[in-house]
């Protein structure tokens, strides 16, 4: 999973919950793809919260470098 884009975790995670919400499938597929898609849930939101800090720096950076051109 290490190697899948943001975008292709996303979209696996929302084959997992379709396919527990199916109710096709046995207790025990439907515990290792829980298993999964939790993985999958803490991986994208590591994604999430580095994505929300680089964006906090830029407008900050964005922020400061506007008060030092109007001083």
């Amino acid at each position: 999973m290490e190697n899948m884009t943001f975008e292709e975790k996303l979209a696996r995670l929302e084959e997992i919950v379709s396919l527990i919400d199916s109710n096709k499938l046995g207790l025990e597929e439907s515990m290792k793809l829980y298993e999964e898609g939790t993985n999958l849930i803490k991986e994208l939101e590591e994604v999430l919260e580095t994505a929300n800090k680089k964006f906090s720096n830029i407008t900050n950076s964005e922020e400061l470098i506007s008060k030092v051109e109007n001083k």
